[in-house]
């Protein structure tokens, strides 16, 4: 196109306009009443749900190998791929979330975008470029060209700060049901380095005796979670409320550190924290390796927050199920737990020492590891059979199979 034809060329500035359902403030947890069932309950719901639970039963069916250069199957954070005769490989993976989008779409874009790369990450890779695919309703409406506007806005801060260019993307509009738009859902497709493809990580725990770590102090909240969809949502499950923003510096730190201790052979396992919060993460990491644990959540840097007045709210169920970015868990070995937290210290991140790998339960609290309270609301104990039973059946339990 010249540049005669290029000026005469239709352009599109349509008003923009904040929907209604937004907010600048989150919600009071004091709101919500405490579900008043065992957290342990809770937590079979929530990796029952279909959005958390295994799709093992959709990816087995496909061809996940790619010329015998799969290391890494789908299943946890991220795919990896060997590069022959380079030594290298590259880690992919795909992250969105629309029910978070929505409360906030520009905190929303950023956080697709962190997740993505931090999922990279924790199999060891450097997130070098993304591609992207943004799904919205009828952008004539000006609800939904505010929400795209922003979600692109905060996509490209993340981008900026992380170094990860947009390379590609795709655009799908006017989705729209029962007069109703989809959510406001930017889908990031991450590519990751890993120079030593050999040097990688997975997220399930290895051995008995291995050192559980919390990296990061972001702190864990109800709106926009997965919690809050299914214990205390509107008709439908609507979210409500705002989700936090990332830390974007804080982000950049994390995920430099996991890539150096995976590299330096530190960590035994690495896995993001996301959908379904502390405990589902620690749940997924359980089951990937077949062992329990046994975990205080009495360290964590916003612990103190349970405590009525505090950033929770006086609400244990926010500890093990709130939602927020730049949070991992890991685990190392004994031997090397010294210089991971030395590592960490050096990096600025923050490092929590939650307890161990072992046994055959998931056991979880506020207090002391191995203390009373590892059932009922201060916090919970479940076999890793029976969560392992739930989680693997809940798609075919959906599907009505």
């Amino acid at each position: 196109m010249d540049a005669v034809a290029l000026a005469e060329a239709p352009t599109y500035d349509i008003p923009q306009e904040r929907p209604a359902h937004e907010v600048d403030e989150p919600l009071d947890p004091a709101l919500y009443p405490a579900p008043g069932v065992p957290l342990g309950d809770i937590l079979l719901d929530l990796i029952g749900s279909p959005n958390i639970a295994s799709r093992r039963w959709v990816w087995q069916q496909y061809d996940h190998q790619v010329q015998l250069n799969t290391v890494l199957v789908p299943g946890g954070d991220a795919a990896l791929l060997r590069i022959k005769k380079t030594g290298a490989g590259i880690a992919v993976c795909t992250d969105g979330n629309g029910r978070r989008s929505f409360l906030d779409p520009y905190r929303g874009g950023k956080e697709a975008v962190c997740e993505a790369a931090r999922n990279v990450s924790c199999v060891g890779a450097r997130p070098i470029a993304i591609t992207n695919c943004l799904n919205f309703g009828n952008p004539d409406n000006n609800s939904i060209a505010y929400q795209l506007a922003r979600t692109i806005a905060g996509m490209a801060e993340a981008c900026e700060a992380l170094g990860t260019p947009v390379i590609s993307g795709n655009v799908s509009l006017y989705n729209e049901s029962f007069e109703q738009p989809i959510y406001p859902t930017p889908v990031v497709g991450m590519l990751g380095l890993l120079d030593e493809v050999e040097a990688h990580c997975t997220y399930g725990f290895k051995a008995e005796g291995d050192v559980v770590y919390l990296l990061g102090d972001a702190v864990p909240a109800l709106d926009g979670s997965e919690y809050q969809k299914r214990w205390f949502g509107g008709p439908k499950g609507r979210p409500a409320g705002r989700i936090p923003d990332v830390d974007l510096e804080a982000e950049r730190r994390l995920q430099a550190a996991l890539q150096q201790a995976i590299g330096m052979r530190l960590l035994r396992s690495a896995h993001d924290v996301s959908d379904g919060g502390l405990a589902v993460a620690v749940t997924e990491c359980c089951l990937a390796g077949g062992l329990g644990a046994s975990l205080s959540l009495g360290a964590a840097p916003w612990s103190g927050g349970v405590a009525a007045g505090g950033p929770l709210g006086g609400r244990p169920d926010l500890a093990f199920f709130g939602e927020s970015a730049t949070l991992v868990v890991v685990s190392a070995g004994p031997e090397d737990a010294g210089r991971l937290e030395a590592l960490c210290a050096k990096q600025g991140v923050p490092c929590t020492r939650l307890g161990a790998v072992g046994g055959s339960d998931l056991a979880m609290t506020l207090g002391p590891v191995g203390g009373a309270a590892v059932s009922g609301t201060g916090g919970l104990r479940v076999a890793v059979e029976v969560l392992d039973q739930t989680y693997e059946s809940a798609l075919h339990r959906a599907l009505g199979e």
